[in-house]
């Protein structure tokens, strides 16, 4: 009989490929890790009625075919003596308690899944609308959108496919524990198979990801593209280049679509392998039993169904297994764009004012990120109560970035911003919001009443617009 070191030697390419996949999407998942805990005790609660149920069908069977009305044996080992009425007792429970756990862990996946994409959806809203400026404005139009919806949408995905991993994983434990306890023999020989089928698969899930990769890549840039063709429709319109416009995102829609042809190919491959080869081997081991009569029909009929059933969970496991292994870079992206969100958040003043005298800059110098050439190079200017001010200059000489200076959505690379003596970045937000009103080069509309957008989220009542 085979050992424990013999059968970790068996499965090592299926547990080492699991683990090098699940370490990393426990982390992205912390959160569900005790959702993902409960799922794995129905999963096995699930695969354990249903091979007893299995287990108690095949000598039913057996002594039906054979004319009799009780079972005289022991497919375990151990001698026992049951009526059919019993047998079928047994099995009518166990099929009961595994459709009612079934039901269970659905309910369980769905109610898990929807608070993942809730609280998700709202981390990543949170951490852009909680970023500074200075980030939120280096991002392209369309690129939150991109990661909200679509980006939550396919985490959302993977934690059920981590569900459906775990009870499957579950599933194949239990039922390969019950054909080895029937016949090692066996259940060895799939094992080695399965294996060594399972090892030879790394480079095609190794091209699913990294094709998967390239694939949200893309989904982001087709987004932003989306957004600017909508946001710039008018001026398209007018110079009569819509179609010309188009046509980069029209290319890389293209170029796209091939990869996820080939993407969904490679991720579609392992599974049917894994079910194939699988059913070829029992065949051969029906064949081997039924001329060597090594086992009796009862156990024969037992490992057989036990270990279809395993080929079942097998499948389902290595699809799951695909699917989490190409899903791994649009998390790592999802992840990173959360991170460089949260690390910028504005940063919150203390400080309240009841009213303003003057708005003053100090020897301010400012250059953009990513950019050599300051900006704004040490202006210095006060602008007193009830005073009005322009400022002109050719486009690109800082009249916006002092804007963005003076209402706080910058901070000065040096120098500073004041009002009164109160450095702004000291102030209170709200408090700051209250002293200074801007109308941006683009106004936006919101969908609503003008007395909504009049309002604008700041609580005004009704009463109070005119």
């Amino acid at each position: 009989m085979l050992g424990g070191a013999a059968w970790g030697r068996l499965l090592n390419p299926v547990s080492g490929s699991l683990l090098r996949v699940l370490r990393p999407l426990l982390r992205h998942y912390r959160q569900d890790r005790r959702q993902i805990g409960l799922l794995a005790v129905v999963g096995i609660t699930t695969a354990a009625a249903e091979a007893g149920a299995l287990v108690a069908l095949a000598p039913m069977l057996q002594a039906v075919a054979e004319g009799r009305d009780e079972y005289v044996g022991g497919p375990l080992g151990i001698e026992a003596r049951f009526t059919l009425g019993e047998l079928a007792g047994i099995a009518a429970v166990l099929v009961l308690l595994s459709f009612v756990m079934i039901g269970v862990s659905a309910a369980a996946t769905t109610k898990v899944v929807s608070a993942h994409q809730l609280r998700r959806r709202v981390e990543v809203v949170d951490a852009f609308v909680g970023a500074d400026w200075e980030t939120q404005s280096q991002a392209h139009t369309g690129r939150l959108v991109a990661f909200a919806l679509d980006f939550v949408n396919q985490s959302a995905a993977g934690l059920r496919d981590i569900a459906l991993l775990v009870r499957s994983g579950a599933g194949l434990l239990v039922f390969v524990g019950g054909a080895v306890a029937i016949s090692w023999a066996a259940t060895g020989t799939i094992a080695v198979v399965t294996g060594t089928l399972w090892a030879l698969q790394r480079p095609i899930r190794r091209t699913a990801a990294r094709l998967s990769d390239r694939y949200a890549r893309q989904n982001v840039e087709l987004s932003e593209q989306l957004s600017t063709l909508e946001s710039a429709a008018k001026e398209l319109k007018v110079a009569g280049v819509g179609m010309s416009a188009a046509q980069p995102l029209r290319d890389l829609a293209g170029e796209q679509r091939h990869v996820r042809v080939r993407a969904d190919f490679a991720a579609a491959i392992p599974s049917p392998m894994v079910r194939t080869a699988g059913l070829l081997v029992i065949v051969a081991l029906i064949g081997y039993a039924s001329t060597t009569r090594s086992l009796e029909v009862a156990a024969l009929g037992i490992v057989v169904v036990l270990l279809y059933r395993a080929l079942n969970y097998g499948q389902t496991l290595a699809s799951a297994h695909t699917k989490l292994t190409v899903l791994l870079p649009l998390l790592d992206q999802l992840g990173l764009e959360e991170s460089r969100h949260s690390s910028n958040a504005t940063q919150r003043g203390t400080n309240t004012l009841s009213s303003s005298d003057r708005l003053r800059m100090a020897d301010v110098h400012y250059t953009y990120p990513q950019s050599d050439l300051p900006a704004l190079h040490g202006v210095s200017l006060t602008i007193g109560r009830n005073e009005v001010v322009g400022v002109v200059g050719p486009s690109g000489s800082g009249k916006s970035t002092i804007a963005d200076l003076l209402v706080g959505l910058r901070a000065p690379t040096s120098g500073r911003v004041m009002i009164d003596e109160t450095d702004i970045a000291d102030i209170n937000e709200s408090n700051r919001a209250s002293l200074v009103a801007f109308v941006p080069q683009a106004v936006t509309v919101l969908p609503g009443s003008v007395d909504d957008n009049v309002d604008f989220f700041r609580g005004i009542h009704s009463d109070d617009i005119d």
